[in-house]
């Protein structure tokens, strides 16, 4: 693993500990990356299936876009290469519920120092809070629920979804945290 790679690993380590999230661009911070550069996400590609060969979890599921507060496409594209993630509709709803489950696993995974045992393809179980959490916004149109991510291939959901506040108010907008 070279220097680079193992900046953003132990960050990540260290994020997962803290049981947060952060954004694509403090990590490119850390090693004088612009934004949004590609070799971040060979990076992250590179410690995912590291982390998968050895049993560990999809750790750059932390690392999230600004503006939607989920993982961008190239997660869920690797996750599926990978064979964690089996969702061939593009629905949000199941991006949204991977991503939580994956976080969950991620953070209970080290806080334990241990494997925790996941199923291949995801964990199902947040499903139904998912869908209830999105049914019950009412004040939001499904537009921004739902948006197209920037290639115009997989729907994407909104920044709606904010894993750093469970159990609060969202920071994002009173009524919005998810359940978590």
């Amino acid at each position: 693993m070279d220097a680079n790679t193992q900046t953003i690993y132990e960050e990540l380590k260290e994020v997962a500990r803290s049981r947060q999230t952060l954004f694509y661009e403090d990590l490119s911070k850390l090693i004088d990356l612009p934004p949004r550069s590609r070799k971040l996400y060979e990076i992250l590609d590179s410690i995912n299936l590291n982390g998968y060969q050895e049993g560990r979890p999809l750790l750059s599921a932390l690392a999230v876009r600004r503006g939607f507060r989920i993982p961008g496409a190239g997660f869920f594209i690797q996750a599926k290469k990978l064979g964690r993630y089996g969702d061939t509709s593009g629905d949000a709803t199941a991006h949204a519920t991977f991503w939580v489950d994956e976080v969950h696993y991620i953070w209970d995974y080290r806080k334990n120092h241990q494997t925790v045992k996941k199923k291949k393809g995801g964990v199902p179980n947040s499903a139904p809070k998912v869908e209830a959490w999105l049914s019950g916004l009412k004040h939001l149109t499904s537009n921004q629920v739902v948006s197209t991510a920037p290639t115009g291939s997989n729907p994407v959901v909104s920044t709606i979804f904010c894993p750093a506040c469970p159990g609060e108010l969202c920071c994002l907008e009173e009524d919005t945290t998810m359940p978590l």
